[in-house]
């Protein structure tokens, strides 16, 4: 083995692959695979037998043979490098920039994260709740700038009984024909089987004060549609002390006997406050009952109260007493769309408009007064609906007991108690005639009478001729504006119709976010933290677009509440405060603020409900949690659960306060009790800034806007049909104080 590497290693290299590039073993013809093996085995043999300077040799001939490489400096290289990403962080910042200013996502790229998706979904439903709520404020704008009654009609009675009860039965049939194409057209997309209620409240430009309301009742258990018309009659003409009864008010009511006639009559009240102030309203009262008509198909009935614009016989003393113009109209009909459901409901709208005092009423009591208005709207409500369901029960015992009491007793039923006298027949008494002279003189004089009576017709007949002669014209003219009123007011119901309806259908809350809250002190703070800009904007835009055409210097309210799908109650309610005298919109910024953290506790206190609250550690940060469990007096518990976020921009031109309340869905460190406990969701902004002046005169105001949904949910630990319904109305009542805590709140701190 040595004496071959000796001899191989004095060959040279170029000698060596010649020779096993040919070599062949004889014998053998070698594949080409056995050939390339046979060659790397040699080759590497070959090599390993090198001297030093054979691999000197064969290195400067591959030096030749490979070309010349160019080396490029390091710096050039690092370089073109930063050159290259800087151009890529400017393309992606591009992009992001893009993205960041687009308005939509316009590439219908296949999306397969549900989150990503939620967003695209809620993005357009807040799109849809916005353009919602502008049309909202379009429509309470109109309403306030342009509210008219539009089932009144001028009523003039005079002094004459005949003449009165003459002008109230031509008034009659038109009256009721009105309303009730009202009232169809105000609830034409409503489900008559679930209970609605929207009202507003407002001031007009003269001061005056309006409270419109329309509202639909179903009654439970009620079948018959007589039974709850002649309930509701007799709750509205007879139960006015009921009413103020339930308020803690005096009243005397004055009949007008002298119509007499069973579907027209007309009431005087007087009402007497605790403060002192007295209430005057004089109304007419028409109704029908029919089995069908052209609008209606079944039984159905119709009630109209109305205002007499000027009564001879009982004029108005306006330096003395306030005067309370009303309105209302109520329709109880069977829910005839829906087969096979006789339930039996009551729609009903009203409007109420109390004129400005000019007996000097302090603005507080005014205030007062304005609230005891809106009171009694809900307890004529419940007056009649406590009227329709007593009287079910014991509506067989009456009817038997007057039957019993009117039937008279005949033959073996006589008692022992009548005489003989009365069974026997009674004798005819003979007949006194009078002489033929005294006869012809009383008709002479009767014929006279006549005569006088005919020729004062005469000369009235003539006259009234004449004043119709020249007031055709302009009565003719009238009609028509009125015909063009009406149609006016049939259109602008009916949008009101078709927008609680959508509301009350889709009965989603606009402001709605989710608020997932996990078991770690630092990791909620840090979601809340997360959250607070996003919902203070979103808060901000929502409130601008819903008030863009209010008139922020008038006192404003509007309220809807209904039972959706899944049973749960809904209160939304708008309001406008304007604050009078204030110009420093911190300063009232900083009292509600300071309201609000008390308000819980100040409107649970009024009710007679007690309250425990879960206050943060520092109630004045911008982003916090508050937690409330409240015990109503029926034993019923009442949780909430709520994040607040506030701040206050010092814009110089139009500073403004900020607050943002939203119910926390999931907290995992206090989670909700259904079982035990009624879920209360609340979701609240309320914005305070400065009303702009329409003329250079008026004086600076600081308005307080408030917009809130609230959510009942539907109990699940097993309450009755009576603690629901005073649950239900005990949060009617939470909704209104709320408003009026918050005004009293900033009068009082103005004051002190």
């Amino acid at each position: 083995m040595f004496l071959a590497t000796s001899q191989m290693s004095v060959e040279t290299a170029s000698d060596c692959r010649k020779r096993l590039a040919t070599s062949e073993l004889p014998g053998h013809a070698a594949t080409t695979s056995e050939s390339d093996e046979e060659g790397q085995r040699t080759e590497t043999t070959a090599d390993f037998g090198r001297t030093s300077s054979d691999c000197g040799e064969d290195s400067a001939i591959k030096r030749r043979r490979q070309k010349k490489k160019h080396y490029k400096p390091t710096y050039y290289v690092r370089k073109n490098e930063i050159t290259t990403l800087q151009e890529e962080i400017s393309d992606l910042s591009s992009q992001v920039g893009q993205l960041k200013t687009a308005k939509r996502i316009t590439t219908p790229v296949s999306v397969h994260d549900p989150v990503f998706q939620n967003a695209i979904l809620r993005q357009g439903l807040k799109a849809t709740d916005l353009v919602l709520s502008g049309a909202q404020s379009v429509m309470s704008s109109h309403l306030v700038e342009e509210m008219r009654n539009p089932l009144h009609t001028p009523i003039h009675l005079t002094s004459d009984p005949t003449q009165r009860h003459r002008t109230l039965k031509a008034l009659r049939q038109k009256k009721l024909d009105d309303t009730l194409a009202f009232l169809l057209q105000r609830v034409h997309t409503l489900d008559l089987r679930r209970t609605h209620r929207q009202g507003e409240e407002f001031d007009t430009a003269n001061g005056d004060h309006v409270y419109t309301q329309c509202d639909v009742t179903p009654f439970r258990g009620i079948t018959s549609v007589k039974d709850a018309y002649d309930d509701a009659v007799s709750a509205l003409l007879y139960h006015e002390f009921s009413i103020w009864e339930k308020l803690d008010i005096t009243t005397v009511c004055d009949d007008d006997t002298t119509v007499n006639d069973e579907n027209i009559s007309q009431c005087r009240f007087l009402t007497s406050t605790p403060e002192g102030i007295e209430i005057e309203k004089n109304l007419v009262v028409f109704r029908r009952f029919e089995e069908e008509s052209e609008r209606v198909q079944g039984p159905h009935g119709l009630i109209m109260l109305d205002s007499v614009d000027h009564d001879e016989l009982h004029p108005y003393q306006t330096s003395t007493r306030v005067r309370m113009d009303f309105t209302h109209g109520i329709l109880l009909t069977q829910c005839l769309r829906h087969d096979g459901d006789p339930t039996v409901s009551m729609v009903r709208w009203s409007y109420k408009r109390s004129q400005q005092p000019l007996c000097g009423i302090p603005p507080a009591l005014n205030d007062r007064l304005m609230d005891l208005f809106a009171q009694w709207c809900a307890a004529i409500l419940r007056v009649i609906r406590d009227q329709v369901e007593r009287e079910l029960d014991g509506r067989y015992d009456a009817a038997l007991a007057i039957a019993q009491m009117h039937a008279r007793p005949t033959g073996s039923d006589r008692t022992s108690s009548e005489s003989e006298e009365e069974r026997q027949p009674a004798v005819k008494r003979k007949r006194n005639y009078k002489p033929t002279y005294y006869a012809r003189k009383d008709e002479i004089e009767t014929l006279q009478a006549e005569i006088r009576d005919l020729t004062t017709q005469l000369q009235t007949t003539e006259t009234d001729a004449q004043v119709r002669r020249e007031t055709k014209t302009p009565t003719r003219q009238n009609q028509t504006l009125r015909a063009a009123l009406q149609k006016v007011d049939l259109a602008i119901t009916g949008a009101q119709a078709i927008l609680l309806s959508h509301t009350a259908n889709q009965a989603r809350n606009p402001l709605q976010t989710y608020i997932h809250l996990p078991l770690e002190p630092s990791e909620r703070r840090r979601v809340l933290l997360a959250i607070q800009p996003d919902v203070l904007d979103d808060g901000m835009r929502f409130i601008q677009q819903r008030m863009h055409t209010v008139n922020l210097r008038r006192p404003h309210r509007q309220t809807e509440s209904f039972d959706d799908d899944r049973g749960d109650h809904i209160f939304i309610q708008c309001d406008v405060t304007p604050v009078r005298g204030e110009a420093n919109t911190q300063d009232v910024y900083n009292k509600v603020l300071m309201a609000v953290h008390h308000q819980e506790f100040s409107v649970w206190e009024r009710l007679g409900i007690k309250a425990l609250c879960d206050a943060p550690e520092d109630p004045h940060t911008s982003a916090s949690q508050w937690r409330f469990l409240a015990t109503t007096n029926s034993q019923v518990e009442v949780e909430k659960n709520i994040a607040a976020f506030h701040c206050f921009v010092q814009d110089p031109s139009t500073p403004y306060g900020l607050l943002v309340q939203h119910s926390i869905e999931n907290d995992e460190l206090y989670p909700y009790q259904p079982s035990q406990r009624v879920r209360h969701d609340l979701s609240a902004v309320v914005l305070v800034c400065s009303a702009p002046a329409l003329t250079p005169s008026q004086p600076p105001v600081v308005s307080i806007v408030r917009w809130s949904f609230v959510r009942l949910h539907r109990p699940h630990c097993g309450l009755s049909v009576d603690q629901e319904d005073h649950l239900v109305e005990l949060f009617s009542h939470w909704c209104e104080a709320i408003s009026q805590l918050a005004r009293e709140y900033v009068q009082l701190k103005k004051t002190t």
